[in-house]
């Protein structure tokens, strides 16, 4: 949906709130569908006319100005409407249409000079409008079918964000070779020797020295090794701070250059370490001579390794050269195949194949072209599309003299309009840096780029994970990571480029001091968004800036921009939020996260009823909430983990739009506070965190929560205190609790902590959406059967400290005891009926930590033996691809089971009893040689392709070390 489609319903939908200005708000109605009917071909167009981006862009401004005076128009209302409220003339659900914005059928407008200045404002923009229309018809733009309209959902891919290295290995393998052998090179500088990757962009330099930098042998031949991303920008003392960082993580931070420098010297002296500058630009080598100078002290063998574009930047650092060439045409078809081929059977793939290799070829060799274009090819089923693929003018050289490769021109292009703003807005993070998806998706929203029909129970949150898988799925989004805080990703520096040539003038990054003349006025009229470190005077004149994102502690200058929506001030030093916030009225998202000086929040955030994201996570010195959020009636999240505020405002419980409240403390039912009751009305919650469980009453107060009728909760902690000496509560009544607090059947997430009762409840079992899963300090003898669980993806089991064993029961097929039912096939009568049962079918991730008592883990297939008279048969973790144990001080052996398991990745660490089986494993890790005993492999673990134990890394044959573990029942 273009922003010209989307207000063009925006003003279907709120036509009659236009007393007095209709005809106005009709004629423009008219102008925007009839532009909208040609608006997909412009955008397809728009690259190979300069004439026609300017067109568009002109467009794009007056489609910004009318939604400026559509929210200013709304905003009148909903504040004379929230007067009337504070008078007491209407009850609460009438302030909650019109937070909507659609008054109520008894209100009398009286408003008017806004009218008048609305009407104005709505005359000049059909003036330009009117323009814009007419020259529409001298591009020659087709009409669309209405089918091309229709918005892309989500692309569901196998690969992921995983990159296939093809062509590359032999320069990979050079690399090592020379890190690791040529400690004498003659053009060493002191102590290190400076090698360099060059080759253009987009030809897989990053993900070479990605490879190189996690070697086994690398990894153990090298002390210290330090990951510095540099990019265009280059910042001297910037990078010597993040040498000092990752030198020592803990320790102070300088900010002289000298300090730093010196700080950097003592961490490396007597030490060999391998030091990674990705994205060199800069060709002065004097900018180098301070950090260098700091590292001569480190022992001989170290080494720096650059990758750039720059033949002189390697020359001029002395560097020994290794180029990166284009792939082999043959390879960068196997590149491209392996992607574009995704789901398509025989006959497709010899139907497609000879136009397939056309396509390929004008990849160039590029392998980010090559994957980039073969992923978007995944939705071209026939041969006609893939034919003009190959025809497009788009692969003219042109575009290739503007830095702008065609394979990113023909995967943006097939974007939907909604996803390619979503994709362009990112330009304004820097390039190279890691960006939050959550945080992505919340600024997405806050802009209105992910509207839909229904904004409600949670439809726009879903519509940004949509966006936001399509657009890895192309890879304009790469290098996930996901963790306990959240999924991050980056940009290719190419595709980051890419999108700050589409944004033009829209966003502006800004790190430096810019004087108020360094911007022109045109410009600074159509910036729309602004990152920037610390806030000038100049900000002022941004008048129509929609989004900021700052860590400025210089509040006096926040800009009195009125049609600002998002504001990202996280990690800022501030104290004091001023109170200029409040004139900030189309404020959809604040982000105060790790804003560890702020106290307080002034009470004019409640005035901001256009709110949908609150984000104060980790802000510890946060004392409380101001009493009026509850008027805040459009909030969607409220974000507060880390804060530990003891207790939240009742008001809370009337933002019936709420989806996420991530930390809540249960409080006394007798106090003015937010209680369980109250939280009951928030029925569209879909995450949720409770904390000081042991305050409950009893199940009786739990049970007015309401949980199992939250029909949209997907994630659910429960945590119970760790010490009851603050609230006792006997182990009966937290089973009790437990059982009431008993969530509906979608949930997708779990987490029980703290929890002291005999056994967990028999509602886990029945969860069977479950996806992720995490136990911690809780005081059971033995783990719930969560085998049974057909969609567990991931287990998290930690400091259950009473747990000794881990057995049949854990699978689920433990005999029936109390509060477990008989899994169904398995127990009792059924079993017969069964030959075959499969414990955790879609299991990838396990991981045990810190179960000081566990000593053993039961292979079951000993227990069914007498069930082989049957034919019973397991499958036990048929899909397991990482098993980590960490603190299992008294484990002695794995099951045997494991040798069947897909296992790509075993981590065990800090676990003596279960590592001091084979005397020979520490010897092959330590010698970086395969020297097992032969009569260990007939069963073991050598299957598995990554195994780490006490920190040290095998991969390929060094898996065979594994077998030097012990399996029960063997």
């Amino acid at each position: 949906m273009t922003i010209a489609s989307f207000l063009a319903k925006k003003l279907d939908k709120e036509v009659r709130l236009w007393a007095g200005v209709p005809e106005e708000a009709e004629q423009i109605r008219a102008k925007l569908q009839r532009i909208q009917a040609v608006l997909v071909d412009a955008e397809k167009k728009e690259i190979v006319s300069d004439s026609l981006r300017v067109w568009l862009d002109d467009l794009k401004h007056v489609a910004y100005d009318i939604e400026d005076v559509l929210d200013d128009w709304k905003m009148e209302i909903v504040q004379q409407n929230q007067r009337r409220h504070t008078d007491g003339l209407e009850d609460d659900s009438e302030v909650k249409v019109c937070a909507s914005c659609i008054p109520p059928p008894h209100f009398s407008l009286k408003l008017g000079k806004s009218r008048h200045r609305i009407a104005h404002e709505m005359r000049k923009i059909n003036q330009r409008l009117e323009q814009i229309a007419k020259l529409k018809d001298d591009f020659g733009l087709f009409i669309s079918d209405p089918a091309d309209l229709r918005l892309e959902r989500r692309i569901t891919t196998s690969f992921g964000t995983y990159h296939i290295v093809h062509g590359q290995t032999s320069v990979k393998n050079k690399v090592v070779h020379k890190l690791l052998c040529g400690d004498n090179a003659k053009n060493a500088i002191d102590h290190f020797q400076v090698l360099s990757l060059v080759g253009m962009g987009g030809i897989g330099k990053t993900t070479i020295a990605k490879m190189v930098y996690n070697d086994d042998e690398v990894r153990a031949h090298f002390t210290q090794r330090i990951w510095i991303c540099i990019s265009d920008m280059f910042d001297e003392l910037k990078v010597a701070k993040s040498i000092a960082k990752s030198l020592n993580p803990s320790g102070p931070t300088f900010d002289e250059l000298q300090n730093v420098v010196e700080d950097i010297q003592r961490h490396v002296t007597g030490r060999k370490f391998l030091l990674v500058l990705d994205d060199v630009w800069t060709e002065d080598n004097r900018n180098w001579d301070n950090i260098f100078s700091s590292l001569s002290t480190c022992l001989q063998g170290s080494k720096v390794l650059v990758t750039t574009r720059s033949m002189e930047v390697a020359k001029n650092l002395k560097a020994a050269i290794i180029p990166v060439k284009e792939l082999p045409e043959e390879e960068c078809w196997s590149l491209f195949s392996h992607f574009a081929f995704t789901g398509r059977d025989e006959n497709e793939r010899q139907h497609l194949e000879d136009i397939g290799r056309s396509i390929a070829r004008k990849c160039k060799g590029l392998p980010l072209a090559a994957e980039t274009l073969g992923r978007a090819m995944v939705v071209k089923r026939t041969r006609n599309e893939w034919k003009n693929v190959f025809d497009s003018e788009l692969w003219g050289q042109e575009f290739v003299r503007k830095g702008l490769l065609p394979p990113l021109l023909l995967s943006y292009i097939d974007l939907p309009s909604q996803i390619k703003r979503c994709f362009v807005y990112c330009s304004i993070f820097p390039k190279d840096s890691r960006m939050s998806k959550e945080c992505v998706i919340h600024l997405w929203m806050a802009l209105g780029f992910l509207s839909s029909d229904s904004e409600g129970s949670g439809e726009m949150e879903l519509n940004g994970e949509d966006f936001f898988n399509n657009l890895v799925a192309r890879s304009f989004f790469q290098d996930l990571e996901r963790s306990w805080s959240g999924t991050t990703f980056q940009m290719h520096d190419i595709i980051h480029d890419f999108a700050l040539f589409l944004a033009k003038e829209e966003g502006l990054i800004h790190h430096a001091d810019v004087k108020e003349c360094d911007l022109q006025l045109e410009s600074g009229r159509k910036i729309r968004h602004l990152n920037t470190i610390r806030l000038q005077p100049w900000v002022h004149d941004l008048k129509n800036l929609r989004s900021l994102l700052c860590k400025s502690d210089c509040l006096e200058h926040l800009p009195r921009c009125s049609h600002l929506k998002a504001l990202c001030m996280a990690s800022a030093d501030i104290w004091v939020l001023t109170k200029e916030i409040g004139n900030l009225t189309h404020l959809k998202y604040i982000n105060l996260s790790n804003c560890q000086h702020l106290v307080a929040l002034p009470e004019v955030v409640c005035e901001l009823y256009n709110l949908q994201i609150l984000d104060i996570r980790f802000c510890f010195r946060l004392k409380s909430l101001p009493e009026g959020i509850g008027r805040l009636v459009n909030l969607r999240h409220l974000l507060v983990e880390g804060t530990f505020l003891p207790f939240l405002p009742k008001g809370i419980s009337r933002l019936t739009s709420l989806l996420t409240l991530d930390e809540y403390f249960v409080a006394n039912p007798a106090c003015e506070v937010l209680t369980l009751e109250d939280l009951g009305s928030l029925e569209q919650l879909r995450e949720l965190t409770l904390h000081h469980l042991n305050a409950v009453a009893g199940p009786e107060e739990a049970k007015k929560l309401g949980l199992e009728n939250k029909k949209d909760l997907l994630s659910l902690t429960l945590q119970f205190d760790y010490d009851d000496a603050r609230s006792p509560m006997a182990p009966v009544v937290q089973l009790e609790v437990l059982e009431a607090l008993r969530p509906p059947e979608d949930l997708e997430c779990l987490g029980i902590s703290g929890y002291k009762g005999e056994r967990f409840t028999g509602w886990i079992k029945c969860l069977i959406n479950l996806k992720h899963i995490g136990l911690s300090y809780c005081t059971t003898e033995s783990l719930p059967p969560l085998g049974e669980l057909p969609f567990l993806k991931t287990l998290y089991i930690s400091s259950m400290h009473n747990v000794r064993q881990v057995g049949s029961e854990f699978l689920g097929l433990d005999k029936e005891e109390e509060g477990h039912e008989a899994p169904e096939g398995i127990n009792g009568n059924q079993r017969a009926a069964s030959s075959t049962f499969v414990a955790f079918p879609q299991l990838k991730k396990l991981r045990f930590d810190s179960m000081h008592s566990w000593e053993t883990w039961e292979d079951p297939h000993t227990q069914a033996a007498g069930l082989e008279d049957q034919q019973f048969t397991m499958n036990i973790m048929p899909s397991l691809c990482v098993l980590k144990l960490d603190s299992c001080f008294r484990l002695e052996a794995l099951p045997r089971f494991l040798q069947t398991a897909p296992i790509e990745y075993l981590d065990i660490n800090r676990c003596p009893r279960l590592q001091r089986h084979s005397k020979e494993l520490s010897s092959v890790v330590l010698s970086r040689a395969s020297r097992m005993r032969r009569d260990f492999v007939k069963e073991d673990l050598s299957h598995i392709p990554g195994v780490d134990v006490g920190g040290n890394t095998m991969q390929g044959s060094m898996s065979s070390s594994a077998s030097g573990l012990a399996l029960s029942g063997s």
